[in-house]
């Protein structure tokens, strides 16, 4: 289907047959991953390193340290798909092979007694596979923007063309957009593809299927290319099929419930010393109370109470609701590490495990402002089909939301997460949102916009 894209056919077929378009843009890192992998294994083999600490390696040890090691790297930013500062890129590098490896394996090799392979013995197997593994990144990213231009023709009118266009320039690819009536269009060979907004006569998609040119769906150019759908750049029979997909994956809803009942447990314990400790400074930096409660919108429109740490000075909403905004004064000296740390979220847990909320799912909104939003966003009203969540699609590739184009913008990724829910998205989402945690990233508008003072 995606023979013009030869680099990455495999990983589209794959994506395709896992009804999952968001690993096409992750192709390169799951190559990278992969290789990685292999190369771990040649080197630990040519290297003898079960000979060079007399024992008998156990190979599920390996297997974890190596699985470990590509989770930190996605984590710590050593993989990704943007092009970075290559200083910056070494620096995520040296990180994390030099301290924050070499910490956890002594960690495991005290606690657990596994064999990890970092250590004195054997540092010149360790520090060649840091070398190869650099080496393999540096390619990757030197590569990454040719991989990344795509030319496509736009077929339909010049209104709906300008409005794709402007969708467009937010892909996680490098795109270029032409309208197909443009005088100017280059020739045939230099297209990745064509996307069909209306009806394309057969002459015209005979003869750029000659020339190698794939003809999309104006939907499934946003599934693979922008991972999102603009509520309103979509027809009312796809709105109708991102439901119907969503409540026809009744295994992967019963997989979704109890993988939150059992991670929201675990998170609990691992969580609670937090919750204490941050409940004391927040007695002592502001007084009581230190939990507050609110009214959020859930599953099927049903008003449930969330519960936060609180973040805001007392009575900070005196005037109404408000959104928030990037330096807010409301906040509080200690409100603002909760907030930017996620910290404050933590209490929400106990709304998991009582099926209010999902670990992964829209963030519920208030009702005051929920109804606002449904009056101007279109579709906004969709959300109540899925169970609300701690993070989301919308939270982990959007920033904190302030206004209602932001509100209009999570909606589309929203959107994108019910006609592509999965398990493999769930986790997705999950490694995504531990990277924003440790980096302290995305709990902050862009920039601060004029918020609703009063929500009618």
């Amino acid at each position: 289907m995606f023979g013009v894209l030869n680099k990455t056919t495999f990983i589209f077929y794959l994506s395709k047959k896992l009804n999952s378009p968001w690993i096409f843009s992750r192709s390169n890192i799951i190559f990278i991953s992969i290789l990685e992998i292999i190369i771990y294994f040649f080197l630990y083999h040519l290297f003898n390193i079960g000979n060079i600490l007399n024992e008998e390696i156990n190979i599920i040890n390996q297997c974890i340290f190596i699985l470990v090691w590509i989770f930190l790297s996605f984590i710590t930013g050593r993989l990704n798909n943007n092009i970075r500062n290559r200083k910056e890129d070494l620096k995520n590098s040296l990180i994390l092979s030099i301290i924050i490896i070499p910490l956890i394996s002594f960690l495991f090799n005290i606690i657990f007694k596994y064999s990890f392979p970092v250590n004195v013995e054997n540092l010149d197997f360790y520090v060649s596979f840091f070398i190869i593994c650099y080496f393999i990144q540096f390619v990757y990213k030197s590569n990454l923007s040719s991989f990344n231009n795509n030319k496509f023709i736009f077929f339909g009118s010049l209104a709906s063309f300008q409005a794709f266009e402007k969708e467009s320039k937010l892909s996680r690819f490098k795109t270029e957009c032409f309208l197909y009536e443009n005088p100017n269009l280059p020739n045939n060979n230099s297209f990745k593809g064509i996307i069909e907004n209306e009806v394309i006569p057969h002459e015209i998609k005979k003869n750029y299927r000659k020339n190698g040119v794939f003809i999309f769906k104006k939907e499934e150019w946003f599934d693979y290319f922008l991972e999102r759908y603009p509520s309103s750049m979509i027809s009312p029979k796809f709105l109708n099929l991102i439901v119907s997909t969503f409540n026809s994956r009744k295994i992967n809803i019963f997989l979704k419930r109890f993988g939150d009942i059992i991670l929201s447990l675990i998170l609990l314990v691992v969580s609670l010393p937090l919750i204490l400790i941050a409940s004391c400074i927040v007695f002592l930096d502001d007084g009581f109370p230190i939990f507050y409660r609110q009214i959020r919108v859930g599953y099927k429109n049903e008003k449930f109470f969330i519960y936060k740490i609180r973040t805001m000075k007392v009575n900070s909403e005196k005037n109404g609701p408000q959104w928030a905004t990037r330096e807010d004064s409301r906040l509080t000296r200690f409100g603002r590490i909760l907030r930017l740390s996620r910290i404050d979220e933590l209490p929400q847990i106990f709304q998991v495990l009582t099926g209010k909320m999902s670990l992964i799912g829209p963030r519920p909104e208030r009702p005051e402002i929920e109804e606002t939003l449904i009056k101007v966003i279109p579709n906004y009203d969709l959300r109540k089909f899925v169970k609300p969540g701690l993070s989301g699609w919308a939270q982990v590739n959007f920033p904190y939301g302030c206004s209602i184009e932001d509100s209009a913008s999570k909606l589309s990724y929203d959107l994108y997460y019910m006609k592509n829910f999965s398990i493999l998205l769930d986790l997705l989402i999950m490694l995504k949102t531990i990277r924003l945690v440790i980096n302290l990233d995305g709990a902050k508008p862009l920039k601060d916009k004029e918020s609703l003072n009063k929500i009618n």
